[in-house]
């Protein structure tokens, strides 16, 4: 640790404790609201289930939608609806999050190829003949050689 050469004189303190009193965070309801998000990055653990954007009527629906789901039976199980609501809200967060992630990664695969076919070998100096395509008759009803035949033996 360093050491601090000399104290503070009582000026500097005084001068301290002033600028301390005008730094006092935010004093409106909307701006304690705004700040009480500033570490907010995806939403995945945050303390509230609506986040800046989300619906409330979209959170209402898909509780009722649970809740006449699972028809809960006393407090315990209307509390386990509950958690199973905001849990599957949390994760249906998620999702599009997962997406933009394969997007950005998908994006950056298609901007950098590998290496293109006309510089790895060199095409051929004379045309070749296309292949012949079987036909149905004769590919398709063989049975190969090592296959075991199902005609009755001669013996």
């Amino acid at each position: 640790m360093k050491k601090n050469p000399s104290p503070a004189s009582e000026a500097k303190i005084d001068a301290n404790r002033e600028n301390a009193k005008k730094s006092t965070g935010p004093r409106t309801d909307a701006g304690k609201e705004a700040s009480s998000r500033n570490g907010l990055k995806h939403g995945l653990c945050a303390d509230k289930h609506l986040l800046p954007g989300e619906q409330p009527d979209d959170l209402c629906a898909h509780l009722q939608n649970l809740l006449d789901t699972f028809r809960p039976v006393g407090e315990g199980e209307e509390k386990l609806v509950l958690r199973i609501a905001a849990a599957q809200w949390r994760l249906d967060r998620a999702f599009p999050m997962e997406a933009g992630i394969l997007r950005e990664r998908f994006l950056g695969v298609a901007v950098f190829p590998g290496p293109s076919k006309a510089t790895s070998s060199p095409a051929p100096s004379t045309p070749t003949a296309p292949a012949p395509t079987p036909s149905p008759s004769s590919s398709a009803t063989k049975v190969p050689s090592s296959a075991p035949s199902t005609a009755p033996s001669a013996s």
